[in-house]
């Protein structure tokens, strides 16, 4: 388990300009809860019963845990220089963390039921677009015909 260094002052040159961290506070919390308990979790506080993001540094995300005054700091696997880098080392975190705490943790924490909603949501989207194709190739074989039929 990694160690946390002490978070980072605001004013510090590693936090990510402000819309960006407040951004990713707000969907890590709102769409990623389970992956942020299980960071937690696996980066901070092993017997962490809930967590949230608060902030976010160019070297990992800010933590409140179970409600202490003290946040803590998960430390990205690397710096990262970019916010676009971000997502990359969140998933690699969330990745890391569901791995290191096992399959009754991933089991018990909703792991595979999101596994299995994001594959249904790429197969849905992939099919929808699909339908679109599809149904543009009949609008221009219609028209093709259309045209045949005139001259």
């Amino acid at each position: 388990m990694p160690s946390s260094p002490p978070p980072v002052s605001p004013g510090s040159s590693n936090f990510l300009p402000s819309s960006a961290s407040v951004r990713i506070c707000k969907h890590m919390n709102t769409d990623h809860p389970t992956s942020v308990l299980a960071i937690a979790r696996n980066y901070c506080h092993r017997e962490a019963k809930h967590a949230s993001v608060i902030d976010v540094t160019y070297e990992g995300f800010v933590l409140s845990i179970d409600g202490i005054d003290e946040p803590k700091t998960a430390l990205f696997p690397s710096k990262q220089k970019e916010v676009k880098d971000v997502r990359k080392m969140a998933v690699e975190m969330h990745e890391s963390a569901f791995n290191e705490l096992g399959l009754v943790y991933r089991l018990r924490h909703g792991y595979y039921k999101e596994k299995y909603k994001s594959f249904f949501k790429i197969y849905d989207d992939y099919k929808r677009c699909g339908i679109v194709v599809g149904l543009g190739f009949i609008g221009v074989g219609f028209m093709a015909r259309r045209q045949r039929i005139r001259n």
